[in-house]
């Protein structure tokens, strides 16, 4: 796992539940028998289940899928925390075998990267 970025903190978690590829609820374990569970936010734009173009909709089925079939392998996942606020968490999780959710979104094209928006 050597994606580690340097000074970001990183902790074993649990996915309790993938409501969407870029928003999972874990439980994050931080040591010392203290567990938190919280909203892992991905910074990611991927298609959405509620999208009223049929195109958009099948692709954000597709990309659901995708993660929850991700989140389903048995072992240790590890969450790397970017930022965090009093309810969320913007970061990444690594499942047992090392592999980033966002790396496997944005590889097998069921994410692209965040726009961001310039005045």
């Amino acid at each position: 796992m050597s994606d580690f970025a340097e000074g970001l903190r990183v902790y074993p978690a649990d996915i309790i539940h993938v409501h969407s590829p870029t928003e999972l609820d874990l439980g994050i374990n931080l040591g010392f028998g203290i567990t938190i569970q919280t909203r892992l936010l991905l910074d990611l734009d991927c298609p959405s289940i509620l999208a009223d173009d049929p195109t958009e909709h099948a692709a954000g089925h597709a990309a659901h899928q995708f993660a929850t079939d991700w989140a389903k392998e048995e072992g240790q996942f590890i969450v790397q925390i970017f930022r965090e606020n009093n309810r969320t968490i913007t970061g990444d999780i690594f499942n047992p075998a090392g592999d980033s959710l966002t790396s496997d979104l944005l590889n097998t094209g069921h994410a692209e990267p965040t726009r961001t928006i310039t005045p």
